[in-house]
């Protein structure tokens, strides 16, 4: 055992070599051991022999442009051990009268030479080659087998160049026949030679250190590694500096596109995610159903939408629930303008807006088509505010026909819905009513039936409600009073019948209120009079009975009093005659009874004033004369008598009174006539019995 483990430390010690390093070596800052200043003093015997076997351009293999006279040789050789490094003594080679040239041996890496350049001022005399280039000997121990012995002194194992195998052979050999040793070379055999100058100091004493195989130089002075990390400091900044800049342009793209995701995802991926979004808002069970509008709105936004919106796109829903709108309303036929493009048609249309519904009059409005690449808020009759957010619907006159879609109510930013003069048909939607920004709702002129349903009287925040012209029935229940904003309830034309509940007098806000061409029953509610805002009311062609309540004569507003075509009777209160904001005053085909009052002359807004048809009698009143703005009066088929006061003939022509009709023809054709009215004063002279008139 213990010659197993003589043998194992002196194959230790025999791969050990040897390598120097130049800036120790000059500054003295190393102490060779005893053991290693013998070795180097054998050493150099053999490194002296060589040396004149070793020229410059020998070891280069670079051809020689000098004499052999001016040749420089180098005295000694870098030798490198496995374990230890050896600095062995510097010596002038050779030398002429004007340079020295002697050699430095450096501290090689291990497996890597380093580069060195000789000084100008000392290599004047080398190839030019030579100067900038690198000078490297060949060393000769590679792949030889050392030997080792004990130092006398210490007892460490010390490699023994005199007793290398086969190396004296080899040298004497190289001697005798003046030929150079042939051995391996690599890049762990070279060693870098330097000039230097002739002034500096090269008799120095050389050092030698423990050198570990196994360090390394720290890695932030590799060139490669430096040149690595600023190469990579250069390449993050270019992508940091890329990646900001693509990113902003997404963003704006996005912005353009409405897009919230810098990823496209596949197209399964993206119909499933908008599917479950839609789901949430109309429910699972509406796509289940094959061709219906709602599975056909989803393809379009899936397939042929231009905008390709992805899942959270701030309008995704809006332009959905327009889309189903779109195809639950034209499964039948298309609207009357505005339809999606048909062959070479393009985004934009003439939008036939409607102006005037009695008679129709339309215009044509530039707009752009639906379900077109445009924004929504761009389609015909939809109006948007500034974020984009659909206000309004405005779709009159466009010969939709259907049920209402109640998909519609899951807008929520929607205030206004204008679908007058369409065909609309079966009940109310009362889901229309749970809107919480609805303000104004318009359905009338279609063909809507049933009652009014009861969710209608809660929305209070409702501030006109038109369903005038369709053939809703029922009654007017006692919660209207609920509607405190209201300003405009128009269910004129229908089959409403009952009376008219007193809570109506709790709408303090109501201004406009129509009730005409219904079935009405009872007298007029003396709650009226607190209606102080309202400008029109119109209960004509109804079965109301009764008198004028007094109380109206509260309603300071109002401008607009259509009573005609009822069961009222009685005298007209003399307070009423003080309602100078009164422009129309229809009382005609009633029952009503009593004289004009000569205090119609405060009635200076008057223009329309009819009350044929009643049990009127005494004479005209002159004062009609005095209401400047007074246009049509309507006398007839009473019983008033007398000649036409000369004041109110003079108002007759285009711009004074344009209509006068009075009971000025023969009385049922054979009596004479109850009004004498001059030539050309009367437009038409009637029959007091038959009605019948005759143009004057």
């Amino acid at each position: 055992m213990e010659n197993q483990d003589k043998d194992q430390r002196n194959r230790a010690a025999e791969k050990r070599s040897f390598d120097f390093d130049r800036d120790e070596l000059e500054s003295g800052s190393l102490n060779a051991s005893p053991s290693i200043v013998s070795k180097l003093h054998q050493e150099k015997e053999i490194t002296t022999k060589l040396s004149n076997l070793y020229s410059v351009n020998n070891i280069l293999n670079t051809p020689s442009k000098q004499s052999n006279a001016e040749q420089k040789f180098f005295t000694g050789i870098c030798s490198r051990s496995y374990g230890e490094t050896i600095k062995s003594e510097e010596k002038e080679i050779s030398e002429d009268k004007n340079n020295k040239i002697c050699l430095r041996c450096n501290k090689i890496d291990l497996y890597t030479v380093g580069r060195e350049h000789l000084e100008d001022n000392a290599c004047s005399s080398i190839d030019d080659n030579i100067v900038e280039g690198r000078i490297s000997f060949k060393k000769l121990y590679q792949d030889i087998e050392y030997k080792a012995s004990p130092d006398p002194n210490t007892g460490d194992l010390i490699p023994d160049p005199f007793t290398i195998v086969g190396l004296s052979d080899m040298i004497e050999q190289s001697l005798a026949f003046g030929t150079i040793p042939v051995v391996n070379i690599t890049n762990s055999t070279l060693a870098v030679a330097v000039a230097v100058s002739p002034d500096e100091g090269y008799d120095f004493i050389p050092e030698a250190i423990k050198y570990d195989m196994d360090s390394k130089p720290p890695i932030y002075k590799n060139r490669r590694f430096r040149f690595y990390v600023i190469a990579a400091a250069i390449l993050l900044f270019a992508v940091g500096v890329g990646t900001t800049f693509c990113t902003t342009l997404l963003k704006r793209y996005s912005m353009h596109r409405n897009k919230y995701s810098l990823f496209s995802p596949t197209k399964s991926q993206k119909v499933k995610s908008i599917a479950d979004q839609l789901k949430r808002v109309v429910g699972k069970t509406r796509f289940a159903i094959k061709d219906s509008p709602y599975a056909r709105a989803a393809e379009w936004i899936y397939d042929d939408d231009p905008l390709q919106l992805l899942q959270g796109s701030e309008n995704l829903i809006q332009r959905y629930l327009l889309v189903l709108f779109y195809f639950s309303t034209t499964k039948n036929r298309p609207w009357k303008s505005c339809n999606p493009s048909v062959g070479i048609e393009t985004e934009a249309c003439n939008f036939t807006k409607l102006v005037r519904t009695f008679p129709e009059v339309y215009e044509l409005v530039p707009w752009y088509r639906w379900l077109s690449g445009r924004h929504e808020c761009d389609w015909a009759g939809v109006i948007c505010d500034e974020f984009n957010q659909t206000r309004a619907l405005e779709l009159s006159g466009q010969q939709i026909f259907g049920t209402f879609p109640t998909d519609i109510a899951k807008m929520p930013y929607l205030q206004s819905l204008t679908f007058n003069l369409n065909e609309f048909y079966g009940t109310l939607p009362s889901e229309l009513s749970q809107m919480k920004h609805l303000l104004n709702i318009e359905l009338h002129y279609n063909l809507f039936t049933g009652r009014v349903p009861s969710e209608w009287y809660k929305a209070q925040a409702l501030q006109r409600i038109n369903f005038a012209g369709n053939f809703l029935t029922g009654t007017i229940p006692t919660e209207i009073g609920l509607l405190s904003s209201m300003k405009g309830y128009f269910m004129q034309e229908n089959g409403l019948a009952g009376s008219l509940p007193t809570e109506i007098g709790k709408m303090t806000f109501l201004t406009f209120s129509r009730w005409g061409r219904n079935f009405l029953t009872g007298t007029l509610p003396t709650e009226f009079g607190s209606l102080g805002k309202v400008q029109e009311v119109w209960i004509h062609r109804n079965k109301l009975h009764g008198t004028l309540p007094r109380e109206m004569v509260s309603m300071k507003e109002l401008g607009d009093l259509r009573l005609q075509y009822n069961a009222l009777s009685g005298t007209i209160p003399e307070e009423h005659y003080n309602m100078s904001q009164l422009r129309r005053w229809d009382l005609y085909d009633c029952n009503f009874t009593g004289t004009i009052s000569t205090n119609i002359r405060n009635l200076v807004n008057l223009q329309t004033y009819r009350i044929r048809g009643n049990n009127f009698h005494g004479t005209i009143p002159k004062e009609m004369g005095e209401l400047s703005n007074l246009a049509t009066a309507w006398l007839q088929e009473n019983n008033l008598t007398g000649m036409i006061p000369l004041e109110i003939c003079t108002k007759r022509g285009p711009l004074g009174i344009t209509t006068l009709q009075v009971d000025c023809d023969a009385t049922n054709g054979i009596h004479e006539p109850l009004v004498e009215c001059i030539p050309s004063c009367c437009t038409s002279c009637c029959d007091s019995v038959t009605g019948y008139c005759v143009r004057g």
